[in-house]
């Protein structure tokens, strides 16, 4: 009988990239993807709010967590968790960026032409001004084709939500060439092809259009 003496070694797989997404319509509320395969939202609440309402559940465990020590905009420190990510543990990053989407506007257009049952088809516009840590970086028109049906059925399989965004995507096109839009990138990847998540793709089709 032998004995073999060998030494363990814990190999620790990094974090490669790190995006974040702050939108001005989006007030207090941070996205970040996470080598373009997990995302984290995060957002500062309204502390003065939760403690004049704290009969729901969810305002009941964020009270717990503040009165824990938790940062919070009530006292001095305002330390937000993509602040603690972004700054405090830089290090752990090999490339990290900050888009920030400030002024433009919004509208809800119905389109008549673009249906073949000629029911009118629905989008919703979105313009936003993008600074890469305080640069310009260009400009951003949001596009989204409000699909009551996809809405309405939150249990499409796969395949079927697949020729469901498939179908959107081509009515975005069709709206693209009906009013001339600027030429530019047309992104639209999701994160999880199986579990679409609205803000979560948005933030990867942000950072796909500034080519990071």
């Amino acid at each position: 009988m032998g004995c073999e003496s060998t030494k363990s070694t814990n190999f620790v797989i990094a974090n490669r990239y790190l995006y974040t997404l702050q939108l001005s319509y989006y007030n207090n509320q941070t996205i970040s993807i996470i080598n373009n395969s997990k995302s984290i939202i995060t957002k500062i609440p309204d502390t003065g709010a939760l403690f004049n309402d704290s009969s729901s559940p969810a305002n009941s465990a964020l009270i717990e967590h503040i009165k824990h020590g938790c940062a919070n905009n009530m006292g001095t420190t305002t330390e937000s968790f993509d602040l603690l990510i972004t700054k405090k543990l830089a290090s752990l990053w090999t490339v990290k960026q900050t888009i920030k989407g400030e002024g433009g506007y919004g509208y809800i257009i119905s389109v008549p032409g673009l249906n073949e049952n000629g029911k009118d088809e629905k989008f919703k516009l979105r313009t936003s001004n993008c600074f890469l840590h305080g640069l310009f970086k260009g400009f951003l028109i949001e596009i989204e084709h409000l699909d009551d049906e996809i809405h309405q059925d939150d249990n499409l399989e796969r395949n079927g939500l697949i020729v469901k965004f498939t179908n959107s995507i081509n009515k975005i096109k069709s709206l693209i060439d009906l009013y001339k839009f600027p030429e530019g990138n047309l992104c639209f990847n999701v994160l999880n092809e199986t579990k679409l998540d609205y803000l979560s793709d948005l933030c990867q089709q942000y950072c796909d259009a500034l080519q990071f």
